[in-house]
């Protein structure tokens, strides 16, 4: 990032990282003084994030098209790769067409089958009663979009 203005020292911060939904707040000032000078700016990634609870991951195309899944091509399956997962279902009910077993998973903590799945931003939740009860219940995913391994035609 860098901040310049005429008469004003230029300020540069070089060691900005952002990922998905992460919310940056730079404070610059700016002394007066020639454009010629720089000013580095550099400091530690804290360990928490202080302004917002949310998690977010993006699994690159090439890492999906390329990491093998299993028999059902689920591509919920690709949660594993995201840092503080914690899966506890059976794999074996890890087919597009089980939207029970395949949400059995935790993020950094939090309850199993208790997460918020969005497709193309929008809810995809299946909510159910766990005890027949209706005194708790959990999030299942209600659609589990079909995936296919994209080949380059030569």
């Amino acid at each position: 990032m860098t901040v310049e203005a005429s008469n004003f020292k230029k300020a540069i911060n070089s060691n900005l990282t952002l990922h998905v939904n992460d919310k940056a707040t730079l404070d610059f000032m700016l002394e007066v003084g020639q454009l010629e000078q720089t000013i580095n700016v550099t400091s530690e990634a804290p360990l928490l994030e202080p302004d917002t609870a949310t998690r977010g991951q993006v699994i690159e195309n090439m890492r999906v098209n390329e990491l093998p899944l299993n028999a059902g091509r689920n591509p919920i399956m690709l949660i594993n790769l995201a840092p503080g997962v914690q899966f506890s279902g059976n794999p074996q009910f890890f087919r597009p067409f089980d939207n029970g077993d395949n949400v059995q998973f935790s993020i950094n903590g939090g309850l199993v089958r208790h997460n918020e799945y969005l497709l193309d931003g929008a809810p995809n939740n299946a909510v159910t009663d766990a005890d027949l009860t209706r005194t708790r219940s959990s999030n299942n995913i209600a659609f589990v979009p079909p995936w296919t391994r994209r080949r380059n035609s030569r």
